[in-house]
C-alpha cells in the first residue's frame, strides 16, 4: 500500500516493546500494524484496520477441555507472551484463576506449541491466523494440537499507527497522510490484493465486498460452524 502511495519502505527489526517507546518518542514516523488499545492512543493514530487479530486457547486434540469463563481454567498451566489481549485475560491469570507460564522471545508462539506438545503446558493462547500459520508450516508435527470454539474476547483491529510526535510540526501532514493510505488500503483490498496474502499466509480473516475487515465473528462462516459443532 505505502508503494502504491510513493513510498519505498526501510523495515527495522526491534523488540516490540522498543518499537512502541520509538512511536511515542517520535523516532520514526510508523512501525508495523498492531492492536488498538492499552493506552497506545496517547501517542499514535491508528489507520483503518489491516487485518485482524482473535486469541483463542490451545490445546492438544486428546484433551476434551471447554471453558467459558476463566474459573474454568483454574489449576491449568497457560502459556502466555507479554501482549495486550485483552478481555482481561493476563489480569485473570496474575489474580490465580489460572498458572501463567511467560514467555519471551522473538517469536514466542513457537515455543509455547513446542511446551504443549512436551507436556510443559496444558494450554497456551495465541492469535488464531498466527497458530494455523505454524501449524501447517510444522506440519505434520502439531497436527494433534487444536484451539477452542471460544474466543479470548472479541476480534481486534490489528492496525497501521502513525506517531504524533514525529509529525507534531505539521498535524496536517499526519492527516492527509492517514487518508491517504486508508483510501489506498480499501483499492487495495477490493483488486483482491490483501485477500491473497491472508491466502498465503493461512489467515483466517474475512472482508466485505467495500475491502473492509470483517471484525464480527458471527459474520465468519468458518467460526460460526465451529461454534455449532462445539456445541
Amino acid at each position: 500500500v505505502l508503494k502504491r502511495m510513493g513510498y519505498s519502505v526501510k523495515v527495522i527489526a526491534m523488540p516490540f516493546k522498543r518499537a512502541l517507546n520509538e512511536m511515542r518518542e517520535g523516532t520514526y514516523p510508523m512501525m508495523m500494524p498492531c492492536v488498538t488499545g492499552g493506552g497506545r492512543e496517547e501517542y499514535v493514530v491508528f489507520s483503518n484496520p489491516v487485518s485482524s487479530i482473535y486469541s483463542v486457547l490451545w490445546k492438544k486434540k486428546s484433551d476434551a477441555f471447554t471453558w467459558e469463563t476463566y474459573d474454568d481454567l483454574k489449576g491449568r498451566v497457560v502459556g502466555a507472551s507479554y501482549y495486550h489481549y485483552g478481555a482481561g485475560f493476563l489480569e485473570a491469570g496474575k489474580a490465580g484463576k489460572f498458572k501463567l507460564d511467560m514467555v519471551a522471545a522473538k517469536a514466542p508462539e513457537y515455543v509455547h506449541f513446542a511446551k504443549l506438545k512436551e507436556g510443559k503446558t496444558d494450554m497456551f493462547i495465541s492469535e488464531l491466523s498466527v497458530g494455523l500459520y505454524i501449524q501447517h508450516q510444522k506440519k505434520p508435527a502439531y497436527d494433534d494440537i487444536d484451539y477452542c470454539p471460544k474466543g479470548v474476547g472479541l476480534t481486534r483491529p490489528f492496525c497501521l499507527p502513525l506517531s504524533m510526535k514525529y509529525f507534531a510540526s505539521n498535524p496536517q501532514e499526519l492527516r492527509a497522510f492517514l487518508d491517504e493510505f486508508n483510501r489506498e488500503l480499501r483499492e487495495f483490498s477490493k483488486e483482491g490484493k490483501r485477500k491473497a496474502i491472508f491466502e498465503k499466509y493461512h489467515m483466517l480473516i474475512h472482508e466485505n465486498d467495500q475491502g473492509d475487515v470483517i471484525l464480527n465473528r458471527d459474520n465468519c462462516p468458518t467460526c460460526s460452524a465451529r461454534r455449532k459443532g462445539a456445541s
